[in-house]
């Protein structure tokens, strides 16, 4: 392979493209392969890099040229369906994943952190008890209009930033929230 080839592959890897997975399909988030080609798109000019893809031996294969010296790069995948349809959602598939493959791009997991962040506050963190109910109750008497229009829900998110709160336990938030803020906000 020719080193100009590698040294333009490097450079564009260098360039620092960020992906985010922007698009949810079920309960998975993804990069669309639109917004992979737009970010790419000036980076691939600017090297004077090409990239193709074409169907061969049932394979989706993805070439990348070097429009200056002829050289390239391609990854292929072996396609699985035969209806139309699918063929077309397959392609698309095949086409983001062998560019986010050949180019070693990387995409922003938020569900992957939050994974970790829930992980970690299970482990990490303390458990809330009565002790620090008793400040949850103290902090409402000295500060009701910091929880005037706060639902429950942001109340639990707010409180398990700190600790861990077992599913007995947000029954107990939950009675409190019930019994003083929405009784004195309701009115």
């Amino acid at each position: 392979m020719d080193t100009k080839l590698l040294a333009k592959l490097f450079e564009l890897k260098s360039e620092g493209i960020k992906l985010e997975r922007d698009t949810k399909w079920y309960n998975y988030k993804y990069a669309t392969l639109d917004q992979i080609q737009d970010k790419l798109s000036p980076v691939l000019e600017k090297l004077k890099l090409l990239i193709v893809h074409k169907i061969e031996n049932e394979q989706l294969v993805t070439y990348i040229y070097d429009t200056e010296t002829g050289e390239s790069i391609h990854s292929g995948i072996t396609m699985t369906t035969d209806k139309a349809q699918d063929r077309g959602s397959e392609i698309t598939y095949y086409r983001r994943y062998n560019l986010l493959a050949l180019l070693d791009l990387k995409t922003e997991d938020d569900d992957w952190k939050k994974a970790q962040d829930s992980k970690k506050s299970t482990y990490d963190k303390k458990n809330f008890g009565k002790t620090q109910l008793d400040v949850l109750k103290k902090d409402y008497e000295e500060n009701p209009s910091k929880y005037k229009n706060m639902t429950l829900e942001q109340l639990l998110r707010n409180i398990e930033k700190n600790w861990y709160v077992s599913e007995d336990k947000q029954g107990w938030i939950e009675e409190f929230y019930n019994r003083e803020i929405v009784k004195k906000y309701s009115k």
